[in-house]
């Protein structure tokens, strides 16, 4: 990561770090169907 993304060790660099961490596994719970359903409802294509 450090390469990647050009962040020396500090604590910038780990809130960051910390921030992916944190949307990864929030991503891990998303229902990507619901939204689609959301979409579709307001679309009119119920």
């Amino acid at each position: 990561m450090r390469q990647l993304l050009e962040l020396e060790p500090g604590d910038y660099a780990y809130e960051q770090y910390r921030h992916f961490q944190q949307l990864a596994e929030a991503l891990t719970r998303f229902n990507a169907e619901s939204p689609a359903l959301m979409i579709d409802a307001g679309l009119g294509r119920e």
